[in-house]
């Protein structure tokens, strides 16, 4: 049995270590989702409030990536042509969420 490696595409942060966590699912198109909570400690006040609602933070929000590249995609929702792909806000599809703790996709119904 040989032993394969395993290659990081990419890295994605927490802003904390207290209040961390997320999720991962691939989509029907298998493109991957992320969640990312707002990693707020419970020993101060959360002073990246503003984050919920800034593209260039990680933080309370859906990503969906390229799951080979790591790389944002061409549709997501906030996608700005002439960006590189590899921007925080080319990743984001979903933002303005507290603590997006788990993914569930709906895929479409077959129509007969």
């Amino acid at each position: 049995m040989a032993l394969s490696t395993t290659r990081s595409r990419g890295t994605i942060c927490g802003p904390d270590r207290g209040h961390t966590g997320g999720a991962l699912a691939f989509g029907p198109h298998g493109m991957l989702f992320i969640s990312i909570i707002d990693g707020a400690s419970a020993n101060y006040a959360d002073l990246r409030a503003d984050d919920l609602l800034n593209l260039n933070s990680t933080a309370r929000k859906i990503l969906h990536v390229d799951p080979i590249t790591c790389q944002g995609l061409s549709d997501n929702p906030f996608f700005q042509p002439g960006r590189s792909l590899v921007s925080n806000i080319s990743k984001v599809y979903q933002m303005g969420l507290r603590n997006p703790y788990s993914i569930v996709i709906h895929s479409p119904r077959p129509s007969f």
